[in-house]
């Protein structure tokens, strides 16, 4: 049976609300990111991010953000920089997310999959 424990990390009612739980797994360590990730909620976001030690793998879940802008994908960016081949994004398929984070070519230079399970498969 795997067992795991899910804690709600971060919430910030502002007008761009955004919501982080994090999952911890046997194995990795999961961010599920709800909401806008954009200038007001970039913060949250990198708090979040910053308090994984980085000994597990990380997946940043960002299958259902509705939104993220440049200051959100500099957060990412500084965290693969830090957690090198152990940070892996999701993405929603077919959303804006994915749109911007192609159009940056993000894809590139660090594992993007748009399911839970492709990115498991990597970590």
């Amino acid at each position: 049976m795997r067992q795991h424990v899910c804690v709600v990390d971060r919430i910030n009612y502002s007008t761009s609300p955004l919501v982080v739980i994090r999952e911890t797994l046997p194995n990795v360590e999961v961010l599920h990111v709800f909401g806008d990730a954009d200038i007001a909620t970039a913060s949250e976001l990198e708090s979040s991010i910053n308090e994984i030690d980085g000994s597990l793998p990380l997946i940043v879940d960002l299958s259902e953000c509705r939104f993220i802008d440049t200051t959100a994908i500099s957060v990412l960016i500084r965290a693969f920089r830090r957690l090198g081949d152990k940070f892996r994004i999701v993405v929603a398929p077919k959303s804006h997310v994915e749109r911007v984070l192609n159009i940056t070519h993000l894809p590139a230079i660090m594992s993007v999959s748009t399911s839970l399970e492709e990115a498991f498969k990597v970590a």
